[in-house]
Parts: structure tokens; sequence; C-alpha cells
């Protein structure tokens, strides 16, 4: 393998002029040409014919990579895997929509699959990769579970990438984070997956080069072990995991990822899977119970005795009504803007959209949202929309609870 100087070197020209296609509602996100010119360079040298890639959001990188693999092999395909059928940062648009914008007849040797995990995927994959792309959910330890779920069905020679390997020395403002999105800016998410899968091979894997940082790192499958993703995966799990998986989901994921390590390894390594798998996770859960009940306590005190309406129908307002954690004597309901859970609900409260403001009259609007900063302006865009009274008071605290404490 090359240095990640000369694969970026070889590239970085044409892809400064490619990306000037990307669509305008993409805003800052995926405006990282410089990885993107690393990429195209591995592709360029190792000519893959059957790629896969784990995350494609808006489909951007699913787009030059293929684009790039086509200028060697007119039948190379790619497969993308993503667990959503929305773009994460424009819920209006459907994953993958800016490959099919830019290039639609490129799109047909792309085989793009949505609403579905990676262990779930390979359970029926008759494929076999020679090129991996893996940049799917950055939290540890889902990067290290997403490289055991690939090992059974790659070939020999694949190169296995990992994009965001830097992205918690940002956060902590140790690396630029200029075309980063806000969320990385803010130091609000640490995003530790990938760092930790590259810290176990920074000895063999080689780093893209750029004016940023070096965010991606790439590694021929050779070089791999399973011994050295096991220590990646034995080290702290970061306990926003739980913000879109459950206890019980994490359990029937870890089913197929065993299963897969069983075909690639044999049943010995299992075990030692098994139990670092499920020693992690309850220490993780363990300390999200606790700041679900500390939270929860947060959300009485400041709703009390106030006609109050709880937005965003969020994993952490699900568990803590669950759990009884949080009073509901003075709620009038939930406001989320997926229509998918209007009518739903959530510890006997029901699930509105937006438009239900101004007849449920609140007194306050309290985001649960723990994701994302600053939702006070969202929701004040919202009441402005709906016509409601901005003097209405909001509260949108809650996300400080929820900020990251385990910085390394």
């Amino acid at each position: 393998m090359k240095t990640g100087k000369e694969y970026w070197s070889l590239k970085i020209a044409d892809t400064k002029e490619l990306f000037k296609k990307r669509p305008a509602w993409m805003g800052g996100y995926d405006a990282d040409y410089p990885s993107a010119a690393f990429i195209r360079g591995l592709i360029s040298d190792y000519k893959p014919v059957n790629m896969l890639e784990v995350g494609t959001a808006a489909g951007w990188a699913a787009y030059y990579m293929l684009e790039e693999a086509h200028k060697y092999s007119d039948v190379a395909r790619l497969t993308s895997i993503d667990c959503a059928d929305r773009v994460y940062y424009d819920r209006e648009k459907e994953t993958g929509a800016a490959f099919f914008e830019t290039d639609s007849q490129l799109a047909k040797f792309w085989d793009l699959r949505i609403n579905i995990l990676l262990a779930d995927y390979v359970q029926s994959c008759e494929k076999k990769f020679d090129f991996v792309f893996i940049d799917a959910n950055h939290s540890h330890p889902w990067a290290a579970l997403d490289l055991l779920c690939v090992l059974p069905y790659v070939t020999g020679d694949s190169v296995i990438v990992l994009h965001d390997v830097f992205l918690n020395r940002i956060a902590k403002g140790e690396m630029s984070s200029y075309l980063h999105p806000d969320g990385i800016v803010s130091g609000h998410e640490q995003y530790f997956g990938p760092n930790r899968v590259y810290s176990v091979f920074s000895d063999r894997m080689v780093l893209s080069y750029d004016d940023i940082a070096p965010n991606c790192a790439a590694i021929d499958f050779g070089d791999l072990s399973l011994e050295k993703i096991f220590e990646a995966l034995d080290i702290q799990w970061e306990q926003d995991i739980f913000s879109a998986t459950r206890y019980d989901e994490f359990i029937r994921i870890f089913g197929k990822i065993k299963r897969c390590v069983k075909v690639f390894a044999g049943e010995e390594y299992v075990q030692k899977l098994d139990e670092i798998l499920h020693r992690r996770l309850d220490e993780a859960y363990e300390k999200v119970i606790e700041k679900t009940r500390s939270a929860a306590d947060f959300v009485n005190k400041k709703i009390k005795n106030k006609k109050t309406v709880l937005y965003g129908a969020s994993k952490f307002l699900e568990d803590a009504l669950n759990s009884g954690f949080i009073e509901v004597k003075d709620v009038a309901g939930i406001v989320d803007a997926d229509p998918k859970k209007q009518g739903k609900f959530l510890g006997g409260l029901e699930i509105f959209l937006p438009d239900k403001l101004k007849e449920l009259e609140p007194e306050m609007i309290f985001s649960c949202v723990v994701t994302r900063p600053q939702m006070k302006f969202y929701i004040e865009k919202v009441l402005s929309e709906c016509g409601i009274d901005p003097d209405v008071e909001i509260n949108d605290d809650l996300f400080e609870f929820f900020v990251p404490d385990n910085r390394f």
C-alpha cells in the first residue's frame, strides 16, 4: 500500500472539480473532498469491481466511489447499506438522493439497501467484496461491530477504509474542524468508534493526507486480526449508543455478529466475543439508566404546575416515560415532526404533529431532543409556521445532560 499522500495526490485535482457537482441542498455536509481524493486514489490503485459501503446517507460518497471505479471496469458495482430511508441532515431527502440527482445512469450499478443494518444484510449475503468503506454510526463500538460483520464477505486482497477516524480529536479542538458539521464543532459529540479501531491498527493503517485532518484510514485485509478487533471492542463504550438502539435490540444484533465471527474464524472465538459484548453493554446501560433518571428529575422540576407539551418523541423520552421517571399530570401531549409517529403513544401520552400545538395551548414547550443542540431556535420557527404566540416558554436545557462526560 502506498502512503496516504501518494493516494491523495493522485486524485486531489479532479476530485475538487468533481465536488462542484454536489447538490446545493447538501450544504456543508460531505464537503470533505481531500478525504474523497484519498479514497478515489485507493480505488485507482486497487481497481475494485465489487465494493461495499456501510452508511451512505445522501449517497455522495457512493457516487464518487463508483464514478472512479468505472474508469477501470465498466461492470464495477457498489452495494450500500443504510439503516434509514431519509438523509439524517435533510429529512425531506430520501437516502441516496445526491447520487440519483447527480448521475442516474451510473446509479444502475448501485445496489442501495435501506432500512437495514449491516448485521442483518450479511446473513443472506452471497457476495464477496474487494473494497469496503465503513462510514456508518461513529459512536463506539459500532465501527468495530461493522468490521466484524464484513470479515466473512471480503476477498483476501480487499481493502478496508474507515472514515472519520479522528472526529474525537476534532471535537476536543485538537484538529481543525471548519469543514465538519456544527455538531462536531460544538464539542457535544465525540464519535470515538472509528478511532478505537484505528488505535489498535495504527501501525498497519495508512492515513489520508489532507490539509484539514487525516480523517480516513485504510488497511489491507491481510493486516487485520480478530484479536486486535476484540481489543478495540473492549474499550469503554459510549453511552449514546442507546439513543437509537434498545438494549434488547443490541442482544439480537449480537447474535448475528457472533454468527459472522463463527463463519470467519470458528466457534473458539465466539465465547470470548460474547463475554466482551455483554460486559461492555451492561456497563454502558447502567450508566444510561442513571443519567435518564437524573435528566427526568430535571424535567419534572421544570414542568411542574405548567401545562406542558414535550417536544420530540426521543429514545430518552420513551425510556423515561416507560420507567415512570417523568410525572405526566401537567403534560398535554407529545409533539414530533415525524408523521410516522402521529397517533402513537408513549407512556400513555399521545404523539401529535406540530400543527396540533395551537390547539394544545401549552404554557411551556419542553424539548426532549437530546442529540441536537439549540432546539429552541428550531421550535420557535415551528411556532411561527403554526401561527402560535412566540412568547410561550421554551426549554431546551435537557441537551446539556447528554453532553458526553467520558472524554478521553
